[in-house]
């Protein structure tokens, strides 16, 4: 406590403790940003270099198969280790792979593997760091003993996330149109380091043993561990489906990375500069769903926020798949930011209300395993559909997925959970 505290270093310490959450959001926001300016240069890159969607999909599937590996142990790493370390091993790893592809591109020209590398790391960096930012918000404000500071803390994870990702959208397309790909890179890497900086300041608060060690025993191994996550949802099922409704706007996200670049090249005759403006109008919506959220689902119940948010989302796939306008790609990339992040932001805090602090970490990143294994075969038969049938066959897909998910949150909506020491409800 601060009474205890030795006078010499009262000080230092008042300085650590300045504002954990702060510190966490500002690196979230900028790594966010770095890894966006990387993701959408690099899928504008090889469209451009090779003009095949196809090979979009591709730099897009090994993001995903490189995640689906790391995400079956991420969250086991970081409800097994302290998810501040599992978050700063990510930023170290991204900073790596994005200075390699780099230092190549400069001195070889392209390739396509170097875009490979590039989203390996950011699959990787990502899968290890998402599980493991998610568990540190849930240490920083005690979500188990208080819902709404969870729903809040979710809601500012969400803006700095999606400042990060949407204002990159826009300066990757300016900066490739003006500059090329390669100062995309370096920014992007300069990101990591200064996110690894300011996440190596934040102070994470100690956690009830009792609560964190639920089902890590101190000899239990890492194997055991995993399928320790495994049984869990075997005796939980409906968190199978809850997590899948949660992904599929990560899913929807995802595959408008490699839909969008054709999409806007092909129908509607487009440039990088206007690809870079609609995949950040994204991000707009995003952040406004993270300002709105928390009196949206203070008013609304869970399961009402969720239909509605599918429904804006099945409107976005219908709506890009029928009407080929910029405005049109404009208003509905919007739409289907705000709906994506309400999703988002209404389950997380659900599930953190309901699910242990020692199961957390896994259950999330097992669910993300599943999600990663639906993306990357959406991925693949979007890209293929896209060259044989046009590009806008890519949002017939995401209609339909939706269509799916819409079906599932009537069948499974969310009821009072007991699990364990915690009984709440929707």
């Amino acid at each position: 406590g601060i009474m205890t505290r030795h006078p010499i270093h009262a000080q230092e310490g008042h300085r650590h403790h300045a504002d954990p959450m702060a510190l966490f959001l500002a690196q979230d926001a900028i790594t966010q940003f770095g890894a966006g300016i990387m993701l959408a240069g690099c899928s504008w890159y090889v469209l451009d270099q090779t003009h095949n969607n196809t090979a979009v999909a591709a730099a897009n599937i090994a993001n995903t198969v490189s995640g689906l590996l790391v995400s079956i142990l991420g969250g086991s790493v970081s409800d097994r280790f302290s998810p501040r370390a599992v978050a700063l091993w990510s930023h170290v790893v991204r900073t790596a792979l994005t200075v390699l592809p780099a230092i190549l591109l400069a001195t070889g020209g392209f390739h396509l593997s170097f875009a490979v590398i590039l989203m390996v790391s950011n699959g990787i960096g990502w899968n290890l760091y998402y599980p493991a930012s998610k568990a540190l918000i849930q240490r920083l404000t005690d979500a188990g003993t208080d819902g709404r500071q969870a729903t809040k803390a979710n809601s500012f994870a969400e803006i700095s996330m999606q400042v990060g990702l949407f204002s990159s959208g826009a300066v990757a397309g300016t900066l490739y149109w003006a500059v090329g790909f390669l100062p995309v890179l370096v920014i992007s890497a300069a990101t990591f380091i200064v996110g690894l900086l300011l996440l190596a300041a934040v102070r994470e608060p100690g956690h009830s043993n009792q609560e964190h060690g639920k089902g890590i025993t101190a000899s239990g191994n890492f194997w055991h561990t995993v399928s320790d996550g495994f049984r869990y949802l075997g005796r939980h099922p409906v968190f199978i489906a809850w997590c899948l409704i949660l992904y599929t706007p990560f899913i929807i996200g995802n595959l408008n990375r490699t839909i969008l670049p054709g999409y806007v090249q092909d129908t509607l005759g487009a440039d990088s500069v206007y690809f870079g403006f609609i995949q950040s109008t994204w991000g707009v919506g995003a952040c406004v769903a993270g300002i709105t959220a928390t009196p949206i689902c203070r008013r609304f119940r869970t399961n009402r926020i969720i239909r509605a948010g599918l429904a804006g989302l099945l409107a976005f796939g219908i709506v890009l798949f029928t009407v080929h306008s910029i405005p049109t790609a404009f208003v509905m990339t919007f739409v289907a930011g705000f709906t994506d992040a309400v999703i988002r932001i209404a389950i997380y805090s659900y599930l953190m209300k309901v699910i242990p602090e020692g199961y957390f970490g896994r259950v999330i990143s097992l669910m993300n395993a599943a999600n990663l294994l639906i993306q990357t075969s959406m991925t693949q038969f979007s890209g293929m559909a896209m060259d044989r049938y046009g590009s806008e066959t890519g949002y017939g897909f995401v209609a339909i997925l939706v269509g799916l998910m819409i079906l599932l949150a009537i069948r499974c909506p969310m009821r009072n959970v007991t699990t364990g020491n915690i009984s709440k409800t929707a």
